[in-house]
């Protein structure tokens, strides 16, 4: 990326939050100059006289070269209460309040946040963690679901996350299928599903290995498990201690079990039809052989996980384990937050940032997938970001739900071609196409419903040239 001609340094931007403070929002996210010169910062949340963001959901649109990469790192790293110069990391604010106020989930892909992650953790080394997801290291229990017990023994399901689930098994059964036509699951296999899983946990009928069972598939838990005093040889569902209630959910092997019971025993023929079709498909979704166990990885409850996708970007499992661990992290950050909620505690907002968002949203069941999400994750102060080259890597359903989009404009040569892609697909004022085409080299245009603006984000040629590369 070309380097820019100004940048805001550090003395600057203490001097320049004592003046704007009052007229703009504080406590900003990142923060830069309009076209016109003069200050200018934002807040995902922000709540202005003039304007209130009812999301902080954002797509970050920029062509090849347009400084993308640039961009997303320097916006997290701010937001985290970072800038850079020279070769290290200063503080704009306080980073532990930073890191206390905001969570991250950088779902990577060409390495592009790896640098900012490694200079973070080397701030703070407990507050960062790498997930490689080679497939060594990966199992996924789509049907471990969060679920509560009432006094009077009744089970109470997240039936959102089970849905999410089994469109999960959707995507992986059409990853796994890359043919013409290549379909998942279909409504009323959906529907039986969920039945089944369902009854599952009402009934509490379903058996549970013994402990010597992890030993192969999840040595860590195996030997946390003896070192607190177990027998190999006790039942999963004897173990009393907190933080294994994970190994105690059915497995998608228990519910292949019981369609087969259900495609045996008859009785209607319509049902009977589906469960053998449901059957077949689930069969073939154990045959991958990262969805037929317990969970295998364990996350710790970072503020900044950077998940790196290069091991598996080029296979079939690319998708599945991509949503996987997005679903996992996901319950993880969901029970946190509604924890903290009990508590009366103030709630971190959480990121969950998807590079090179075409590569997961290709997929024609993950329209559905992360529609859901997006709705449902705002209630627990989780936002989502995309980023990609263009508009049409979007699909419109979810386009339309984001709210901040960031519009990246490189040289002159590509502008044009870029506006009009833009202006093809999503329908825009006049003043904000005339915006676009004012808009400065490397420059970045904000839209929203309240409008739109034109800015450069303060960044040093340091922090340019740091964030731009991928290592």
């Amino acid at each position: 990326m070309k380097k820019r001609e100004h940048y805001i340094t550090k003395d600057f931007l203490y001097n320049y939050f004592s003046c704007v403070h009052k007229e703009d929002v504080s406590n900003p996210n990142f923060y830069g100059t309009d076209i016109n010169g003069r200050f200018w910062n934002f807040r995902f949340d922000q709540t202005t006289e003039s304007s209130k963001n009812k999301n902080a959901d954002f797509v970050i649109l920029g062509v090849k070269g347009s400084g993308k990469t640039t961009f997303t790192n320097g916006i997290l790293a701010q937001t985290f209460n970072y800038g850079m110069s020279e070769d290290r990391l200063f503080r704009i604010g306080d980073p532990a309040q930073g890191m206390n106020e905001n969570k991250l989930r950088h779902f990577d892909i060409k390495k592009s946040g790896m640098v900012l992650a490694k200079l973070i953790k080397n701030e703070f080394p407990k507050n960062v963690k790498f997930i490689n997801t080679s497939l060594d290291e990966f199992l996924y229990n789509p049907i471990n679901i969060t679920h509560k017990i009432k006094e009077d023994g009744t089970v109470v399901i997240d039936q959102n996350e089970l849905t999410l689930n089994i469109l999960l098994l959707s995507i992986v059964l059409e990853s796994k299928n890359k043919i013409k036509d290549a379909v998942g699951l279909d409504a009323s296999e959906q529907a039986l599903l969920k039945n089944i899983i369902t009854e599952l946990y009402i009934s509490q009928n379903y058996e549970c290995d013994y402990i010597l069972a992890l030993k192969e598939v999840n040595f860590e838990t195996y030997n946390e498990l003896i070192t607190l005093g177990y027998d190999e040889l006790s039942n999963i569902k004897d173990i009393s201690h907190v933080g294994y209630e994970f190994l105690k959910a059915p497995t998608l092997e228990t519910v292949y079990k019981n369609i087969g019971i259900v495609s045996k025993e008859g009785g209607n023929e319509n049902i009977q039809k589906i469960s053998l079709s449901l059957e077949s498909k689930i069969k073939t979704i154990l045959s991958i052989g990262i969805f037929s166990g317990l969970d295998k990885i364990d996350y710790a409850n970072a503020s900044f996980l950077h998940i790196d996708f290069d091991p598996i970007k080029e296979l079939d499992e690319y998708v599945p384990i991509f949503l996987s661990l997005f679903l996992k992290l996901y319950r993880m950050d969901k029970l946190s937050q509604l924890d903290l909620l009990d508590k009366g505690i103030d709630r971190p907002y959480i990121t969950y940032v998807f590079e090179e968002a075409k590569n997961v949203l290709s997929q024609d069941s993950f329209e559905d997938f992360i529609a859901k999400f997006i709705n449902e994750a705002r209630s627990y102060r989780i936002k989502v970001g995309f980023t990609t080259q263009l508009i049409s890597h979007v699909p419109s359903h979810i386009f339309t739900q984001v709210e901040n989009k960031f519009l990246l404009f490189p040289g002159k040569n590509k502008r044009n071609m870029l506006i009009d892609e833009i202006t093809t697909v999503a329908k825009m004022d006049d003043k904000t196409i005339e915006l676009m085409h004012r808009t400065p080299e490397y420059g970045i245009v904000l839209w929203n419903e309240h409008g739109s603006s034109s800015f450069k984000p303060a960044m040093s040629d340091k922090e340019i040239e740091a964030y731009g590369q991928a290592q």
